[in-house]
């Protein structure tokens, strides 16, 4: 077979030991290969018939932006995300996850065959360190701490003016 873009061969089929002709069907994509000796017509088809289904990993308990990533048959696909996806065709398939500092991670690796329908992998990491800092002691990212103590801090101002205006009208 020959790439038609690359005019390179990319594959041999054996369809016989005396071919006496070839022809191409374009409405359906096939080749035929007439065997003389044999009495016989091979029959190839010139159109790929893989599809690429989805599989997908799936973080849980990573600190928000932290940087994972997984290598699926020689893939590597890093995110912050929680989901990772990649699109494979049917077939074997080995993974790895990789470590992240501070964390535990549930499964470090893996296989499993992909046959028509959609993988999922979960994958959990778990803390191995105590916390250093007190937004990963909450686990909640660090803006949204700092937008709570700022609207306690105006509130409680709020009502400490407002008890001693009362307190000065009385």
């Amino acid at each position: 077979m020959i790439n038609g873009e690359t005019n390179t061969v990319i594959d041999t089929i054996d369809v016989g030991a005396t071919q006496f002709g070839v022809t191409f069907d374009p409405d359906n994509g096939y080749l035929y290969f007439a065997n003389c000796y044999s009495g016989t017509v091979s029959i190839i088809s010139s159109t790929s018939k893989t599809k690429d289904y989805p599989v997908k990993f799936t973080e849980s308990l990573l600190f928000p932006g932290t940087s994972w990533f997984v290598v699926l048959n020689g893939v590597t696909q890093n995110f912050t995300d929680k989901i990772i996806t990649f699109f494979f065709p049917d077939g074997s398939y080995q993974y790895i996850v990789n470590s992240v500092s501070g964390y535990s991670v549930s499964p470090s690796s893996g296989s499993f065959i992909d046959n028509g329908y959609k993988q999922a992998v979960n994958v959990s990491f778990k803390h191995t360190n105590t916390p250093s800092t007190l937004f990963q002691i909450l686990g909640i990212d660090p803006f949204i701490l700092i937008g709570i103590v700022v609207a306690v801090e105006v509130i409680a101002y709020v009502v400490v003016v407002m008890r001693k205006r009362k307190f000065y009208r009385s």
